[in-house]
């Protein structure tokens, strides 16, 4: 799906990953601040909070703001570095019932959250306030366990992002049916880089 929808839009090839983790990564994508080897800022919030963030501008200029994360928003101090950042309301595991919380090592599956953020899309009219949303993806995380089997035979690793890959598809492919469509800008990023895992069996 990614390559598919890479030639519907812009699509840059020559990248570097932002950090090793989600909670570099993710302070790195949003406030621009390059993930460090030894050192997480969001979880020094006497730092974080004094970084810029494409969020905060937003709001400043009258967008509604929103983050949903199938997984601990509290985890490596998250929810403070969102919350100091402008957000104004954050989904997580704990929004969802117990079977979706459980249906991932770290939470609830792309496929849940996805589909979720899909039926709060389609409450939204063109006469709504400008929006911001962000969507963090877990399920291509280790331990590498999703509901989706069509890559398993090449690794664990390669069908859990094949999963991923499905879920964003298939949202995407949904939100062009949405009145909303024409005037939404959709940006994929990965949170950060990850070696790949050679020694990953079946």
């Amino acid at each position: 799906n990614l390559s598919r929808l890479s030639e519907e839009g812009v699509f840059f090839t020559q990248c570097y990953a932002n950090s090793f983790r989600t909670d570099r990564g993710t302070v790195s994508a949003l406030s621009g601040y390059l993930g460090l080897p030894t050192v997480s800022i969001m979880k020094v919030p006497a730092k974080s909070r004094t970084l810029p963030a494409i969020s905060e501008e937003l709001v400043k200029a009258g967008y509604q703001t929103d983050f949903l994360y199938g997984g601990d928003i509290n985890f490596t101090n998250m929810k403070s570095y969102l919350l100091s950042k402008g957000y104004q309301k954050l989904t997580a595991d704990s929004d969802f019932s117990l079977v979706e919380q459980n249906s991932n090592v770290w939470g609830v599956n792309d496929d849940i959250t996805s589909e979720w953020l899909l039926s709060q899309l389609k409450e939204r009219t063109e006469t709504d306030t400008p929006w911001f949303t962000t969507y963090l993806t877990l399920s291509s995380h280790e331990p590498f366990e999703v509901p989706y089997h069509r890559l398993e035979h090449l690794g664990l690793y390669p069908n859990t992002v094949a999963f991923t890959d499905s879920c964003i598809g298939d949202f995407i492919d949904k939100m062009k049916k949405l009145p909303v469509w024409k005037n939404t800008l959709i940006v994929l990023v990965s949170d950060h880089g990850y070696p790949y895992p050679s020694d990953v069996k079946n």
